[in-house]
């Protein structure tokens, strides 16, 4: 089971309900503009004569760009998808020279987002390029790889730590562990895992 509290609070945030809205202000605290933005993916089936499944997805690929937004099907998921928290902007802050909507508007335009893909079927995952990262120089990408490295990264250490749990627990059967995963993670057969030797488990 992953633990929701290694990762940060943008890829997990939650309206306070303890100060539900329209309740009374204490003197303590401040009033805040917060810009939040969610993801929302659509899908479409697109029909194409091809020689093969490599042509056919690359032609469905370009024929994309071209249809209308109405063939396009798909709503914001709560279930399977966050909102992330894109700026804080106090209402009191002297300096601003517009109105904070305006400011705040500047923020969401700012920000980028790459999208990873997980196949939930096949336990497979990959990156999916995004036109806005040709607007910007070598540098500014590995600076900004650095940081989802590292969210990765964590994300990775939670889930390879659980899988050690699962299969160090005496009850079980390791044989039931599929043979892909034992493929991707040999480290399952070395020493101090069960079975280490030539069997990996």
């Amino acid at each position: 089971m992953l633990n929701h509290k290694s990762f940060p609070y943008r890829m997990l945030y939650k309206v306070d309900k303890a100060f539900p809205k329209g309740a009374l202000m204490s003197p303590a605290r401040k009033k805040y503009y917060v810009a939040v933005s969610r993801p929302v993916i659509q899908s479409t089936i697109i029909e194409v004569e091809a020689d093969n499944e490599e042509d056919a997805a690359d032609k469905a690929f370009q024929e994309a760009f071209a249809l209308d937004d109405n063939v396009w099907s798909g709503k914001f998921e709560p279930e399977n998808y966050g909102h992330d928290v894109v700026s804080v902007l106090e209402q009191d802050q002297g300096h601003l020279q517009a109105e904070p909507e305006f400011v705040l508007q500047d923020r969401i335009d700012d920000v980028k987002y790459l999208l990873l893909r997980g196949d939930t079927n096949m336990g497979e995952g990959s990156m999916l390029f995004q036109p806005w990262l040709q607007d910007h120089s070598s540098l500014f990408v590995a600076d900004v790889c650095k940081g989802w490295l590292g969210d990765i990264q964590l994300l990775a250490d939670e889930g390879v730590e659980g899988l050690v749990e699962w299969v160090e627990d005496p009850i079980l059967d390791a044989a039931k562990i599929p043979p892909e995963v034992i493929a991707r993670l040999p480290w399952l057969g070395q020493s101090g895992h069960k079975g280490s030797g030539n069997n990996p488990l």
